[in-house]
Parts: C-alpha cells; structure tokens; sequence
C-alpha cells in the first residue's frame, strides 16, 4: 500500500625471528644488479598489512593508524584485481571467514569466502562488504571498526594526504599476489597485474617510494625488463630460503631486496647479499626480542603485524626500568579481601626467573584501628601494631616476581588471587598475565612474600582518603635504603597526614623512597612527601584540544596518551558525550571504546544511542555499538526509538552511512516496522530495510523482500516508499 507522503521519517542518524648455514654465493651466474635507492630508509619498520594485529588488515584505518606510530616508515600491503580492473588491497583472492561480514550482516563461513573470488566482482560489490567488524580468531588485539577493501588509488590518496598532515613521508611494500594456478582464475595474467599496478604508482607519483614484492618470479621479471627503476624484493619463505643462491639464479636478476621469513636468516646470508648489493628484509617479527636480533644481523628492515613495538630506552633523568605500574584496584566493589591488585607494564623483554623483580604497596590510615605512621623501615616496614592487638597492620605487602616472561608492551598483574575487574560479581580477568597472587584474608592467616606484610589483615590499601602508595623493584633483595625503579601514590595529601609519609623529627628520615619519574623528582629529597615530591594520583580531569576527560578511578599514559577509565567516567569531544563502566581511550587515534551500560549522547544532533559495548573513532568519524543497541532520536518533538543487536554509523553528517543489523526495529507515533537489517544513506535519503520487512503505519502494513523508504533531506518527509 502507498504511504502518505506527510507522514515525517528522519534519515536515521546515528552515532561509532634456528640458525641455517647459508650457501656462499658462488659460481658462475653472474646477473644483472639493482641499485638501491639512497632515498629509502636505513633500517625499514614496515607495518605488515597496515598492523594486522592491531587494526583491521590492509584498510585504510590501519595504514593511517601505522601512520600515527612513531617507528613505522612504511606500509606493507596486498595487491589483488577486481573484475572491472581495479586495484584492490587485500590479502586473498576472495573475501576471507577470519574477518568478512555481508551487506546483510552475516559472517561469512570458510566455503563462503573461497566461492566469492574477487576477480569476478566489479568493486562496487566488494565494497559492500565489511572487513573491520567481525572479531578476529588470529589477533586477539585487534580493534573492531567499520571497514572496507580499498581501491589502491584511494588508499594512496588517503595515505599521502594523512602522512602529509602528520609531516610525515611513507614508503610502501606492495606485494603482487599472484600464482602460476591463478592466472585468468583468481588474477589477471602477470604482465597484466603488473602494468596495472605500476601505472597507479606512476599516476600518484610514488614508484620512487615502493618496493613490490612477490614469491611469483614471472611479474618480478617482466618489472625488471618493462619497468627497470622500479624496485623489486623476492619473497622467500623459511623452507626455500635456505636455496636462496639457486632460487636468486633462476629469477634471472638481483633484485634489490629479499624479504625472508625471519627464522631462516642468518649472518652469512645477510653478508653474502649485502656483498652482491642485495638488502634483506625481514618477516614476520612479532616480538623486540627477534628485532634486536634481526638488527643485529644487519637485515634492511623488518615487516611486523604489530608495529607499536618499540625499542625503549630510559630518558635522560629518568630511572632505567623495564617494568612501569599503569594501573591499580584499591578499592573495589565490596569486600577488599583478595580484590586489590596491580597492573604493570614491560617496557621489554624480561624472563623473571633471571631477572626477578619486585612490587610492594602501602596501606595507610589516619583513623580506626588501624592507624598508621611513617614508616620506620620505608618500603619493607611490613607489619606495625595497631589497636586490634591480635591483628597488626600490615603497612607495607609484597609481591615478588621470580617466574614467567613478558615480552616489550604486555600488560601483567600482581595482587589478589580472585582476579576480578573491580570485586566480587565484576568481569573476571583470571585469563591475563597475573605473575603473582597472594590469598590475603581478614580471618585466615597469610604472609606476603618476604614476611613483609601479612597476618589476617585483609587489605593492599587503605579505603579512605589518605594517600597509598605502590613501587616497583628491579631485585626481590629490597632494604629500606632500596630505590625504587618506578613509584606511584594516589589519594589526597594534606599537612595533617603528611607526616604518616615523611617525618625527619628524629635521628633519621623515615619515609617511602621515591625515583625519578614524570611526577618525583630526588633532587627534590628521597622520600615521597619531602619538598615537592607531593604528587597524588586522584579523581582526575584531562583537557586536550577536542575532548575532556572525566574519572575517578583509571590511569592515563601521559607519554603515549591512552587510558583506562574505570569509576564515573566519561569523555566529551565534539557535541557528544560518551560514558561507560570501563573505557578506553587513545588520544593519538581519537579512539574510545566502553563496556557496559554504553552509551553516546548528542546534544546538537539530538541523538542517544545506547548499549553495552561502544567503540567511537572520531578521526574516522565512525561509530559501532552492540549488546542490545539502540538508539533514540528526536524529531519535531517526537522521539524515533531503533534497535538492534549491532549499529555502525560511518561517515560526516549529511553523508552517513547508517546500518544496524540484526534483528533492527524502529518506532515512532506515526511508523514503525521491523526488517533484519536497515541500510541507510544520509546523501541520498534512501532507507532500505533488507530481509523481511515489514513497516506499519495506522492501520496500514506494508511487507516485501526489501523495502525502501525515500526522504526528503530538507523536510525529513518521507516522499516515497517502495
């Protein structure tokens, strides 16, 4: 049935590295050489597929987001051809199960994935495909966000202009995935592929600035008669590496590179190349331990999926450390007994078993029973008598940390044996790195480590205002006159309770010693509360150029500009106001993600939309929400309610791409329908309601395969419907 055309719908607009002897390069082939560019970077940190482990794989979100880490200089992709001849940059041939939802919002299965082959699709139907949303089984790390699989023209667009505003110049590997059993199957013929390729990077001025790479030999050959100043890298893989002399022979040609699987390079083969004017480049290394190493073989670079690793060095002023407290639980919901705990971070490689380490914390109280003062032995006072004679409190408690290995960037913790977020009933976080727990009661006997702390004293830290403290130690052989290697002290310091920190009345100082950090400093004395060291950690606001920050319990990375916010927390950027139990923020990406009671408010746009999981990525201008997404907004004083199990907006206002699947339901007075999923373009002011839709109106019901409502951008009046 026809709808009245006066009857008013919105444009929805809503938010979101075995040594292997290496052959000696002898004999009697004697091939042409390739000079290496003096322009490329002296030791390359290429972002493998844009960062696979940290952002959707060769998108344009992941190549801006490496271009925003401060190691990367270049940017490793995939190259494949669409039906229409269109360079496109992804992995496969076809849309892959790992990472690929429909435009109807259905993840793909593997069988799936294989029968869609890229090649027999123009773009305009591979761009409707998401390749950003669905979790990834292969990297656990990496973020969700709405993407698709980009034409190279617009990838480079996009990543010259970005680069450029960052001041920033990238190079780029391109690797030619083509196969002798895929030719006219799954790609064009090679001499095809190749001049495709090429006369992009010639139209966007970057052949000087790329490398292309393949384990195909036939484009690698047909590049180097066609077009000779193009540089090119052999892909070798751990099994065939070894052959590298033979597999060098029958390209015909030194390229200027070999990319080779990190686990098969070795001294004599980096050696041997450089001596033929052939670099190597490593693949993939995941971890700063096989960095260094490959570094230290002298390899051209290295393609990593993670390239936030870095290869940290103390700053000047700074005490060396390789763990840093990020995090701490002081007091949780309910009960503190075996709740409170520690998050620390290594700055690099660290086996504990050879290089222990320590953390102790700090209990303090200006009131009750359990009144404390400064303390006689600084960070392993310990146990103190209190008026509960039978129970003394345990001032000072520690954890020593002398088994396990964490590699450079991993998060690990130290504290209660329950492994709760934030106490009894919270998300349970027993499957991260807890290097050592202990079983502290109120009622049952424990000791921490050392006999430093224990008793049946029930509490890491104070509930109460008084300032607690937490350090970290590069030895288990703490004294008092041990330096802490990273502090941290929370809570509000006053003059009444300064001298339960510090106190210099007697022979000696009594006190908790401080390092040098971003926030103590010893010049300005050794102990914490003396001369300026009076830094407290507390509720905090941050204030950046296009947000505010609100919380009350968090941490914030004041060097790499990230968060975690825990208690009454919330973020302003722009018109929205974006809150949750648990966020995350990055100020470098503009990214915000929460978990539990979501939600995004628009005061201008005059939009909320609501969940239990939110992610906003500002830059991007996008917007994903699920977990019982919904959305309320208002128009001509009448609200639109829509929800859904997930919602993307993607896009700025007036040019939004809306989707929410599955199971979408909208009401208004005057409409309301229900559909799988709903499409809707802002631009065009077309709505469509995929699979099963049904739409009612009065006493009027309209279904249909698909059904489309077209609006008026200006009135928001639904002209059309179809």
């Amino acid at each position: 049935k026809k709808l009245s055309t006066k009857v008013k719908i919105p444009i929805f607009t809503f938010l979101i590295l075995v040594f292997i002897g290496a052959q000696g390069l002898s004999g009697t082939h004697k091939p042409t050489s390739r000079r290496v560019d003096p322009e490329f970077p002296v030791f390359a940190y290429a972002a493998h597929r844009g960062g696979a482990g940290l952002m959707p794989e060769n998108t344009i979100v992941a190549m801006k987001n490496a271009i925003d880490l401060p190691n990367v200089t270049t940017l490793e992709m995939d190259l494949h051809i669409s039906k229409d001849k269109e360079v496109v940059v992804t992995h496969n041939p076809y849309f892959s199960s790992d990472y690929t939802t429909t435009p109807e919002g259905d993840y793909l299965t593997a069988a799936q994935g294989r029968s869609r082959l890229l090649y027999n699709m123009p773009y305009d139907s591979i761009a409707k495909y998401d390749v950003g949303l669905k979790p990834s089984s292969t990297y656990s790390q990496r973020q969700k966000i709405a993407a698709i699989i980009p034409r190279l023209v617009d990838l480079i667009d996009e990543v010259e202009m970005y680069a450029a505003s960052k001041g920033k110049v990238m190079f780029y590997d391109m690797e030619i995935k083509s196969t002798i059993s895929g030719d006219n199957v799954d790609h064009p013929a090679p001499q095809e592929f190749s001049d495709l390729i090429v006369a992009i990077l010639t139209a966007k001025n970057i052949r000087h600035r790329t490398i292309l790479h393949s384990f195909d030999a036939r484009p690698l050959r047909y590049i180097n008669q066609q077009y000779p100043d193009v540089k090119l890298s052999y892909l070798l893989t751990s099994t065939n590496a070894p052959n590298y002399v033979a597999r060098l022979a029958d390209l015909g040609f030194d390229p200027n590179y070999i990319c080779v699987q990190y686990t098969a390079i070795n001294t004599q083969m980096v050696t041997a190349c450089n001596a033929r004017n052939i670099k190597v480049l490593a693949w993939t290394v995941n971890n700063e331990t096989h960095i260094n190493q490959m570094k230290n073989l002298g390899v051209a670079g290295i393609v990593t999926d993670y390239p936030n690793l870095n290869l940290v060095t103390a700053t000047a002023g700074y005490q060396d450390t390789k763990v840093i407290i990020t995090g701490y639980m002081p007091n949780p919901n309910g009960d503190d007994f075996s709740f409170e705990y520690v998050q620390l971070k290594a700055t690099e490689y660290i086996n504990f078993n050879l290089t222990p380490y320590s953390v102790i914390t700090t209990y303090s109280s200006a009131t009750g029973s359990y009144v404390t003062t400064a303390p006689n032995n600084g960070w392993v006072t310990g146990n103190i008598p209190s008026s509960v004679q039978t129970r003394p409190t345990a001032q000072t408690i520690k954890f020593n940390i002398t088994s396990g290995e964490v590699n450079a960037g991993e998060i690990f913790y130290v504290g209660g044996s329950n492994k709760r977020l934030n106490g009894l009933g919270s998300t349970d976080i027993s499957t991260a790195k807890w290097l050592r727990v202990l079983n502290y009661q109120e009622s049952t006997q424990w000791n921490g480590d050392d006999n430093v702390g224990g008793g049946t004293f029930g509490a890491l830290f104070g509930n109460n205002s008084n300032p607690q403290g937490i350090a970290v130690f590069n030895t288990t052989a703490t004294t008092e006159e041990t330096v802490p290697v990273d502090v941290v002290f929370f809570g509000t310091l006053t003059p009444s309770n300064t001298a339960q920190f510090y106190n210099n009345s007697g022979e000696a100082e009594l006190g908790f010693r401080i390092c040098d950090t971003d926030r103590y400093s010893t010049a300005s004395g050794d102990f914490f509360a003396k001369g300026a060291n009076t830094y407290v950690f507390g509720p905090t606001t941050i204030t950046g150029k296009n947000n505010f920050i609100y919380t009350e319990k968090g941490f914030y990375d004041t060097k790499k500009n990230f968060a975690h916010l825990l208690t009454n927390s919330y973020i302003k950027q722009d018109t929205q106001l974006i809150k949750g139990d648990s966020m995350y923020y990055d100020r470098n990406r503009e990214f915000s993600s929460a978990t539990n009671n979501v939600s995004v408010t628009d005061t201008v746009n005059k939009f909320k939309i609501r969940g239990h999981y939110g992610e906003v990525w500002r830059l991007q201008d996008s917007l994903y929400v699920t977990k019982h997404a919904e959305a309320v907004t208002l128009v001509e004083k009448d609200s639109l309610y829509t929800h859904a199990k997930r919602m993307v907006i993607t896009g700025k206002a007036g040019n939004r791409i809306i989707r929410g699947y599955n199971d979408a339901r909208f009401y208004k007075v005057d409409m309301s329908g229900k559909c799988d999923s709903i499409h809707s373009d802002e631009a065009k002011g077309l709505t469509q309601l995929i699979r099963r839709p049904v739409v009612w109106n009065g006493q009027s019901q309209i279904t249909g395969e698909v059904i489309h409502l077209i609006s008026n951008n200006k009135t928001e009046q639904l002209d059309s419907l179809k």
